[in-house]
């Protein structure tokens, strides 16, 4: 038997199960169960097959079966998805690094798997078996650590970018006060 959902308490300070609670609030993108665009769904079908290549097939049976279930199915697969929506529309280059990362990730796994069933049967370090799988997910490690940087340069581009905006709009709000000041009482 499952538990029953928590509740939740509306505006009224009434008390509710949380199922019932009515339409679901947007996410921080201002959609909630909007349907995926074209370009979101491009998007998918490019971190599938970065993230889980085996798995695009029957996600693309999913898709054309239930187009509703399978962006639920993702959306609660992928809880950061929305945000890698968004770079696929307007920064194709940061989209680009959190595939290769996703991609890294998944090539890492076997290697890391490899060095624990090693240590599990006794290996040590210095046992051929466990330098070859190390040495891989060295490369793996130097491959994410220059990945990492990357994104983080792009990152801080962004905000480099977005702080000249704000500081050219305060420049001139400054300039012409009156303007700005008539604008928001005429509305």
């Amino acid at each position: 038997v499952l538990p029953d959902p928590p509740a939740t308490r509306s505006r009224s300070g009434e008390s509710s199960p949380a199922s019932d609670s009515g339409p679901r609030r947007p996410d921080a993108f201002g959609r909630a169960d909007q349907p995926f665009s074209a370009d979101d769904w491009e998007a998918v079908n490019a971190i599938i097959k970065h993230a889980q290549p085996d798995m695009l097939a029957k996600f693309d049976e999913l898709r054309q079966a239930d187009p509703e279930q399978a962006q639920k199915r993702m959306l609660e697969a992928y809880p950061r998805l929305r945000p890698l929506l968004d770079l696929y529309k307007h920064d194709r280059t940061a989209f680009d690094l959190r595939l290769e990362e996703l991609a890294i990730i998944r090539e890492s796994m076997p290697f890391a798997r490899e060095v624990l069933e090693l240590r599990g049967q006794g290996k040590t370090d210095d046992s051929p078996e466990m330098k070859a799988a190390r040495e891989k997910l060295r490369d793996l490690g130097q491959r994410h650590h220059t990945n990492r940087l990357a994104i983080q340069r792009r990152e801080i581009e962004g905000m480099r970018q977005r702080i000249l905006r704000r500081e050219k709009d305060i420049a001139e709000q400054t300039s012409s006060p009156d303007r700005f000041i008539d604008r928001a009482i005429d509305g």
